[in-house]
C-alpha cells in the first residue's frame, strides 16, 4: 500500500486491502455440511467482481486507528474476507455443483441491503462492505470519537462519488449503537476493545480500549460461568453491542463480530448463545499484534485481577508453523482446532511483556475470530 506521509494527516491507498476477498484458503463445504457455499483456495468467488482499478485512497490523522503497511496486521482485511464470505453465503442457493445456474440469483437467499459499521474509525470497514455487498442501498457508520467519524464520513463520501453510488449514507457519533435506535439494518459489524480503560477520548487508542463505564450498562449474574467469562475474558463490549445490536437489526439480520482469540474459543460462542443469537464463525486465522505494550499491559492487568490467561504467541515461531500448509492470514482450520493445535506454544500476557521489555523487536501474535451471530425469530 502506497502511503504519503504528513505529520497530522496522510493519504494511504487501500487497493492491496480490497483485493483481499477470499482469496485465501478456507473452510470448503465438506468441513461444514450445513454451509452451502463453494469456497476453493485461490479462486475469487464472483467472477463479476473487478479488482480496484486505480488508487483507492483514504484519509487517516492521529485520530484514526493506523492502516499497518502489511495487509494482514490489519483487523480490516479479516473483516473484508468475513463480507465476501456472507455475500456469497447469500449469492449460493446451493452448491454450484450441483445447480450452477442459481450463482448469483439474489432473489433465492434474499439481499443485504443495510449495513452498519460500529466504531468505524477510518471508515475503511464500510468500503469494503460496499465492495462485497452490490445490493447495499443505506450504509450507516458510527464512532465514539467525533474526530474520527468526520475522517470516515469524508472517506466514504469520496468512494461513494467517486463511483457515482446512489447508497445513502449516515453517520451517526455515538457509543455501540446508541445513535441508531431509528434505524434498521441487516448486517452490523464490530471490532470493538477489549481492554476497559477511563478515558476513550485519546485519538485512535479509542479503538484499543473502551470506557470503564460500560460495566454499568450490562446486568449479569457472575454466579453463572458464562456470565464470569464475559467479564473475566474482557468480552463486555462485544456482549453490550450484541444486546443492543437487537433493537436494530431485520428479521434474519446479523452481527459479524471480530474478536481476539486470546480467550477460550467457548467463551465467545457461549456469549454470543446468551446474547440471544445463533452462533456460526465464518472462519479463524492468525495476525501479528500491533499496539504491542499497550495491549500486552492491559492483559496482563486483567490477568493479575481475574486470575486467568490470556493466550499470546511468539509470531516468528508460530506463523513459521502455520506457513508449513497454509498461507497468511492462516484460514484453513476451525477456531477450536486452530487453538488446540497451537495450545502448546501459548504464552500468557504476562510473559509476553516481560519478553518484550527485554527485547522490544520481538514479535508476538494472536489468533482472530470472525464469527456471525444470526438473530433468532
Amino acid at each position: 500500500m502506497t502511503q504519503r506521509n504528513i505529520h497530522k494527516e496522510k493519504e494511504t491507498d487501500i487497493r492491496e486491502l480490497l483485493k483481499v476477498g477470499i482469496k485465501r484458503e478456507l473452510p470448503n463445504k465438506t468441513a461444514e455440511k450445513d454451509r452451502q457455499v463453494f469456497l476453493k483456495a485461490g479462486e475469487t468467488l464472483n467472477p463479476d467482481w473487478p479488482e480496484p482499478a486505480g488508487p483507492i485512497l483514504i484519509t487517516e490523522t492521529d485520530d484514526t486507528y493506523p492502516i499497518q503497511p502489511n495487509v494482514w496486521d490489519n483487523w480490516v482485511a479479516f473483516a473484508y474476507m468475513a463480507f465476501d464470505l456472507l455475500a456469497n453465503e447469500i449469492y449460493w442457493k446451493d452448491s454450484p455443483e450441483d445447480d450452477p445456474s442459481t450463482f448469483g440469483d439474489a432473489s433465492q437467499k434474499g439481499k443485504i441491503e443495510s449495513f452498519a459499521a460500529i466504531g468505524t474509525s477510518n471508515g475503511a470497514d464500510a468500503i469494503g462492505a460496499l465492495q462485497a455487498f452490490h445490493d447495499l442501498e443505506q450504509i450507516v457508520i458510527t464512532d465514539i470519537s467525533s474526530k474520527a467519524l468526520r475522517v470516515a464520513k469524508q472517506n466514504l463520501r469520496r468512494y461513494l462519488d467517486a463511483r457515482e453510488s446512489d447508497c445513502e449514507m449516515i453517520a451517526r457519533h455515538g457509543n455501540l449503537c446508541s445513535g441508531l435506535k431509528d434505524l434498521k439494518v441487516d448486517v452490523v459489524y464490530e471490532n470493538l476493545p477489549n481492554i476497559p480503560n477511563g478515558n476513550t477520548d485519546q485519538g485512535y487508542r479509542a479503538a484499543t480500549f473502551h470506557n470503564k463505564s460500560l460495566a454499568r450498562k450490562v446486568k449479569l449474574d457472575e454466579s453463572k460461568a458464562v456470565d464470569r467469562d464475559i467479564v473475566k475474558y474482557l468480552l463486555l463490549s462485544h456482549y453490550a453491542l450484541l444486546l443492543d445490536a437487537k433493537q436494530v437489526l431485520n428479521d434474519g439480520g446479523s452481527v459479524i463480530c471480530a474478536i481476539g482469540g486470546r480467550v477460550p474459543y467457548g467463551a465467545i460462542s457461549e456469549m454470543i448463545k446468551k446474547a440471544g443469537y445463533e452462533f456460526e464463525e465464518l472462519f479463524s486465522g492468525f495476525k501479528l499484534q500491533t499496539e504491542t505494550e499497550e495491549v500486552l499491559q492491559g492483559y496482563a492487568a486483567a490477568e493479575q485481577k481475574y486470575g486467568v490467561k490470556f493466550d499470546f504467541y511468539d509470531f516468528k515461531q508460530v506463523s513459521g508453523l502455520l506457513a508449513i500448509d497454509m498461507e497468511p492470514p492462516y484460514t484453513k482450520l476451525p477456531g477450536d482446532e486452530l487453538k488446540k493445535m497451537l495450545g502448546p506454544l501459548a504464552i500468557s500476557a504476562e510473559y509476553a511483556l516481560r519478553l518484550y521489555r527485554k527485547n522490544p523487536s520481538r514479535k508476538f501474535g494472536h489468533v482472530v475470530h470472525m464469527v456471525r451471530a444470526v438473530k433468532r425469530d
